[in-house]
């Protein structure tokens, strides 16, 4: 029998964490690549650093919605409707955060009202405050002499606008159905929101996985593979080596063509 052949390779453009748009998303993607690159350490640095943001802001709004749930779980938004305080003359719950009758005692967590209201202010608060920073740092951060906004390619930056927009709007629908005591079509379009929120982080997330291209990030032990990003004509492209082997011919796969 006739050897079977090797496995084909997986997609060149895998290799770099490219989105997977479609042809113009992936060229875009790889021209920041080209620039983060040329730019030097401190652009490649700043981008992942909004990554790392990113990641951190995605992981933040799963564990908002989450605590979300709880909060509707036990009735809590029918309780302490006052924003920004949760009375009108203190900050913090009069009752205790941590109930002595509630045992174990991270049962206070999701089932003690004040504390689980408590949790998600502070969570909801802080995810909207992450979502504004992480797009504030993206427009005023500078690498290279250049602002980062420009190193992000449009798919990045959509998303990042997005993330801090539906963020904002959703701690919004938040305080006005807290402090209009739950009425069900505000309710309903808060928890939908938390969805939307995710989501937009996620996309977000996503979308700067070129920082990581740039930085040669799980690329580096790949034989045979020279990361050559650059405008080639009308479109750009990538050459790699045929199995690694520098005696066979480099083939060019062309991440997108204008033509």
């Amino acid at each position: 029998f006739a050897p079977s052949p090797p496995p084909s390779p997986p997609p060149l453009d895998s290799y770099f964490n490219f989105p997977r748009g479609g042809p113009a998303a992936r060229a875009a993607a790889a021209e920041s690549v080209a620039a983060l690159q040329k730019a030097g350490p401190q652009a490649i640095a700043a981008a992942r650093g909004l990554r790392f943001a990113a990641l951190g802001l995605a992981a933040a709004t799963f564990t908002t919605a989450v605590s979300g749930a709880f909060v509707a779980g036990n009735d809590a938004g029918c309780a302490y409707n006052c924003f920004p305080k949760m009375t009108e003359d203190t900050w913090l719950p009069l009752e205790p955060l941590i109930e002595p009758s509630l045992q174990p005692w991270y049962r206070n967590f999701f089932e003690n009202t004040p504390l689980v209201q408590l949790d998600h202010r502070v969570l909801a608060v802080s995810t909207a405050a992450g979502a504004a920073a992480a797009a504030a740092y993206a427009r005023a951060a500078t690498a290279g002499g250049k602002p980062l906004w420009g190193y992000l390619p449009p798919s990045a930056r959509r998303a990042v606008a997005a993330t801090a927009v539906v963020a904002a709007a959703q701690v919004g629908l938040g305080i006005s159905t807290l402090l209009l005591y739950v009425p069900i079509g505000l309710a309903a379009a808060h928890q939908a929101g938390s969805l939307v929120v995710l989501s937009s982080s996620l996309w977000m997330l996503r979308s700067l996985r070129f920082a990581n291209a740039a930085a040669g990030v799980g690329v580096t032990n790949l034989p045979g593979l020279a990361l050559g990003a650059g405008s080639i004509g009308t479109g750009v492209a990538i050459m790699k080596y045929g199995n690694g082997k520098p005696d066979q011919p480099a083939s060019i796969d062309m991440l997108c063509s204008e033509d």
